[in-house]
């Protein structure tokens, strides 16, 4: 299953749209080791 990305919702001109982020991810050496 891929995680959809803001350009596979179409048109969003003049549209609210709530993104929930989450900052806190596992890092080492300054690079992310696990993005989901």
């Amino acid at each position: 299953m891929s995680v959809p990305t803001l350009e596979d919702l179409g048109d969003l001109a003049g549209k609210r749209v709530l993104l929930r982020a989450d900052f806190n991810v596992p890092m080492r050496d300054g690079v992310i080791t696990d993005d989901l």
